[in-house]
């Protein structure tokens, strides 16, 4: 089951609300029962700014389910500017408040990272 719901208070600002529920006798591993999208988006008027999170909830580790993965939740901040009509760059910081977390065992995903671009439509 997903639920999704978005609200616009303003013409720039936009939240974002995504619930995912799993129910199974038989949950494959690494799909949590539980996960939840959270995010806003602002309208700049020369740039655009995204705050978002993501909460996963635990999750099996192998086929066999004896081990779990644990719950984790990770912030990200974007900022797009649109250079011409068909071109934008962007930075973006992704686990934002450094949390140790792995999404496979023995696998850990990056601390707190930045990266940049370049966005081209065609």
């Amino acid at each position: 089951m997903e639920i999704t719901v978005r609200y616009r208070p303003a013409r720039r600002i936009q939240f974002n609300n995504a619930y995912a529920y799993l129910r199974s006798t038989n949950l494959a591993p690494f799909l949590p029962a539980h996960k939840w999208n959270s995010s806003v988006e602002i309208d700049a008027k020369r740039a655009f700014l995204h705050l978002g999170a993501v909460t996963v909830g635990k999750r099996w580790a192998n086929p066999a389910r004896t081990n779990q993965l644990g719950g984790y939740t990770s912030a990200v901040v974007k900022i797009t500017a649109p250079v011409a009509r068909r071109y934008s760059v962007f930075v973006m910081v992704d686990n934002l408040f450094d949390r140790r977390y792995e999404v496979i065992p023995s696998y850990p995903m990056p601390g707190i990272n930045a990266s940049a671009g370049i966005n081209l439509e065609f």
